[in-house]
């Protein structure tokens, strides 16, 4: 992957995932030949309308640039050692994960149910009782 590819991947994920080809280059010919390693690796795919091209990125050109803004606020902000360690051990994890390495990836939840407590019995009051439009509205939502 070039500095090119990044550039691309960069701006996609700037622009909500979706970039215009005049966007890379208003030479169609240079954005082609830019994208082409984009598309090669299946960072994005193209998406026309009508006579207009839009690249959006794929999931992995989506992690691609959630990587890319982590490496950018690490790179602007002091980060301690624990910090550093704490990142490096995750990104070990991904890197584990991506290669196949990890079987699966176990992840707990646990969900509290609240005790169901029965809630007194409500009347219908007069007015909806006794209203005939009530039964005809109940026939169409049947319908």
């Amino acid at each position: 992957m070039n500095f090119k590819t990044l550039k691309i991947i960069w701006q996609a994920g700037e622009e909500g995932g979706v970039i215009p080809i005049s966007r890379i280059s208003r030479n169609l010919r240079l954005a082609r030949e830019r994208l082409r390693n984009a598309l090669n690796l299946s960072l994005v795919y193209e998406v026309r309308y009508g006579r207009f091209q839009f690249y959006r990125l794929t999931w992995k050109g989506l992690v691609s640039y959630k990587l890319l803004k982590l490496m950018d606020k690490i790179w602007i902000s002091e980060i301690d050692k624990d910090k550093a360690e704490s990142i490096m051990e995750l990104l070990d994890k991904i890197g584990e994960i991506v290669e196949g390495k990890v079987a699966k990836l176990e992840i707990t939840t646990s969900v509290q149910v609240a005790p169901l407590v029965e809630s007194e019995k409500e009347e219908i009051p007069t007015f909806i009782s006794n209203n005939p439009w009530f039964s005809v509205l109940a026939k169409r939502g049947r319908e």
